[in-house]
């Protein structure tokens, strides 16, 4: 029996009933495959926060996907309601709602800075629904949609670093608020695909926010990281410091383009490409490559002939400059960010493209920075061994995201307006303790 969508936001952290177990979803719509997770959070404290258990998951390759783009909404909701008929399946359960990830529309990252004028009295949490309410405003257009709208800091008379201004007197109160927004278009069809497998969306998040809750330990959140993750037809980036993301783009390139222009030179199949790439491939020589014979199919021949044959030495021939073309694509959108020397000493790798060999060898030569390959979602637990690969760190951050991340100005400002009831008055001052 189909279920009617809802449309509602959730977010676990601040909520009361102490360890009260609470079941979420999370939807990856990646390039070319919908992957669903649901797990149970909340069933006890750890020092990082709630446990997240994981109770089933499910995938679904998708002929309505190109490059993270829906371009069919019914196909893709067809593979997003198997995807979640799999999980629903292993966590023997019903879900009704998903928090989504985005990686279509053009992601735009920027930072808005606002203030007003306080009249020298005591910051209350009327002021603070004030700055924010006038920062999203300022935000705000009418072509493109805010994905994230999230606080780094705040100033008082100028003076940046304070964490909680409420009760310090002052003329002006600021804030600076990092906006994350997409083409209306694209998410709107992607929400609709979404609809259209009977399930509503309890938030939507920046690829590169998940990806990076799903594998940055707290102390590259907390010290400065770079977030890359290598999807099939895109590659998102994104910027990490003082437990906040500052800094969010998508790169149209991926390992999907990786098997094209493989297949191409060898002309030979996108699947027989997509197997050599997987066994045989790597960004840069490596080892005893040259010694190795790779055995391939050309495309339309007669399976009774003999197999062409390799050098593996040769295939870093094919993949190494997109992936190159990839990286420096990466770097100089740092560099007009002016974030290429700000955003941390540390490159943290994660998607399935990622996994090719000789990829952090180029992150280093090109960025000259240190790199590590994240291998698994972490912060999750029962973790089946079909999951536990960087594939699914955007799906495992989306649940993360879910119980840990900071509310965000509209949030906060409702929260603010209606601060006269204590429920919410508690919510925004845990939220002003974890956030910053």
């Amino acid at each position: 029996m189909a279920r009617a969508p809802t449309t509602y936001h959730m977010r676990l952290a601040g909520q009361g009933g102490g360890n009260r177990p609470v079941q979420i979803a999370a939807l990856d719509v990646g390039s070319y495959k919908v992957t669903c997770i649901i797990a149970i959070a909340g069933e006890r404290m750890e020092d990082h926060g709630p446990s997240i258990r994981v109770t089933g998951v499910g995938h679904q390759m998708c002929q309505g996907l190109k490059n993270g783009v829906v371009v069919d909404v019914g196909a893709t909701a067809m593979a997003i309601r198997a995807a979640v008929d799999n999980a629903e399946v292993m966590a023997r359960t019903q879900i009704d709602s998903v928090f989504v990830n985005v990686s279509c529309g053009d992601i735009r990252s920027h930072t808005v800075s606002v203030g007003v004028n306080v009249g020298g009295h005591r910051i209350g949490d009327a002021d603070l629904s004030r700055v924010l309410r006038d920062a999203v405003a300022a935000a705000s257009t009418t072509d493109r949609q805010i994905i994230h709208s999230i606080p780094t800091g705040y100033t008082v008379d100028g003076h940046s670093g304070s964490r909680d201004p409420r009760g310090m007197f002052a003329s002006e109160l600021g804030v600076n608020l990092h906006i994350v927004t997409a083409s209306q278009g694209p998410v709107r069809n992607l929400v609709a695909a979404v609809h259209s497998a009977s399930l509503g969306v309890d938030g939507l998040i920046a690829t590169a926010y998940a990806s990076g809750m799903g594998v940055l330990s707290e102390t590259e959140m907390d010290l400065g990281a770079t977030l890359i993750d290598m999807g099939s037809g895109t590659t998102s980036i994104g910027v990490f410091y003082e437990n906040c993301m500052l800094y969010t783009a998508t790169i149209p390139r991926g390992g999907a383009h990786v098997t094209s222009d493989l297949a191409y030179g060898l002309r030979t199949s996108l699947a027989e490409a997509e197997r050599i790439k997987v066994r045989h491939g790597s960004a840069e020589l490596i080892g005893n490559d040259g010694r190795k014979q790779v055995e391939y199919r050309q495309d339309g021949d007669d399976p009774n002939d003999p197999p062409y044959q390799i050098d593996a030495s040769a295939l870093p021939g094919f993949i190494g400059p997109r992936v190159e073309e990839t990286l420096e694509a990466v770097y100089d959108t740092l560099k007009a960010a002016g974030l290429h020397r700000l955003a941390g000493q540390n490159i943290v790798l994660t998607g399935g493209a990622s996994q090719l060999a000789g990829v952090d060898r180029l992150v280093d030569r090109i960025m000259g920075k240190s790199v590590r390959l994240a291998h698994r979602p972490v912060r999750l637990t029962n973790l089946p061994e079909i999951a536990n690969q960087p594939g699914y760190a955007t799906c495992g951050g989306l649940l993360s995201y879910a119980v840990r991340s900071p509310l965000e100005a509209l949030e906060l400002k409702d929260a603010a307006d209606a601060a006269g009831g204590h429920s919410a008055f508690a919510r925004f001052g845990q939220w002003l303790k974890r956030a910053f």
